[in-house]
């Protein structure tokens, strides 16, 4: 199945944070150890809004990447030294 990779856009926060938090509890475990408190912390800023923000920040790069016109991945990256949204 072909991948789609492109800029995010804002209105694929929800999905995208739905992403993120799925890939941190079940990919990260060797981190996280199942911690419920260190899961927490480390999950706690990555909401829709925070990730809207990021996405619409001039300081932060955002892409998603599509399988079958679902998101499958999401990457951010803030520019170094910038202030974070």
């Amino acid at each position: 199945m072909p991948h789609q990779i492109r800029t995010a856009t804002a209105d694929e926060a929800d999905p995208a944070c739905a992403v993120l938090h799925a890939s941190i509890t079940h990919c990260c475990v060797d981190d996280h150890h199942g911690d419920p408190v260190a899961l927490d912390a480390w999950l706690r800023n990555k909401t829709p809004a925070q990730l809207r923000a990021w996405i619409l920040s001039p300081h932060h790069h955002a892409i998603t990447a599509f399988a079958g016109g679902r998101p499958g991945r999401w990457h951010g990256a803030h520019s170094p030294g910038s202030p974070t949204p």
